[in-house]
């Protein structure tokens, strides 16, 4: 059970966790890794893929920006 919904259900007044930022802790968001895969690492997803019996749509749609 989330806090959140143990908030909503009335279990605790509010989510302690929400007075806490990442900033407190020095964490950040950090920088957004670009990656491609290169040719043989994509021919082996692929067959992974295929051999496991999810084809490869899911992979191709999530690859729009």
């Amino acid at each position: 059970m989330t806090l959140d919904h143990a908030a909503l259900q009335g279990l605790i007044d509010h989510n302690p966790a929400r007075l806490l930022k990442p900033a407190m802790f020095g964490a950040s968001m950090g920088k957004p890794r670009e990656r491609w895969l290169p040719q043989d690492e994509l021919q082996m997803l692929w067959k992974a893929l295929d051999e496991a019996g999810f084809g490869g749509g899911s992979v191709a749609t999530g690859g729009r920006r």
